[in-house]
């Protein structure tokens, strides 16, 4: 759910997906995809951690205690 919500915001979607990869590329990494036309996006750490997980929206309860 909270993919979903990351690739449709900033990436074209999960439709056609290639190669998803989270925390990849060093740390703190990110997101990155590749889909099967050749797109790339990289979408980093800072960039999708305060919109949605901060706020522990998406955050497993047994990670909040």
């Amino acid at each position: 759910m909270g993919t979903n919500l990351i690739l449709d915001k900033f990436a074209k979607g999960i439709k056609n997906i290639d190669k998803f990869q989270y925390r990849g590329r060093g740390w703190p990494g990110g997101v990155h995809v590749r889909y099967k036309n050749g797109e790339k996006y990289n979408i980093s750490l800072d960039k999708y951690w305060p919109s949605f997980f901060a706020p522990y929206f998406f955050t497993p309860y047994r990670c909040l205690t």
